[in-house]
């Protein structure tokens, strides 16, 4: 990963932090869902746990399986935990078998 692209990153971060501690939720939402699915996987990771739960609520339900398959073992662990049933359902319920089984495992 380039300087620029690391630089930019922590950018993100920590714009979406301030938005965030903000409390304006809608703003947060809304710049979180701006991301490419990638970018929001990274974004995920490098949030402490309790920011991390903040911003998983946030990111629009059409994107967690591929967020999910996109993010470490560890972290998707952590958001599968957090999910309803039904909401990990959801999830699954766009991905192609190959990247459903990835996500089993």
């Amino acid at each position: 990963m380039s300087e620029t692209a690391i630089s930019n990153e922590i950018d993100r971060v920590e714009r979406f932090r301030e938005v965030l501690e903000s409390g304006t939720f809608k703003g947060a939402a809304k710049l979180l869902n701006s991301l490419a699915p990638a970018e929001i996987a990274h974004l995920l990771e490098g949030l402490p746990s309790a920011e991390r739960e903040l911003a998983w609520g946030l990111v629009d339900e059409r994107q967690d399986g591929e967020i999910l398959l996109l993010v470490t073992e560890e972290v998707r662990a952590d958001l599968i935990r957090r999910m309803r049933s039904d909401e990990i359902l959801e999830a699954a319920q766009d991905l192609d078998p190959d990247d459903l089984a990835d996500l089993i495992q």
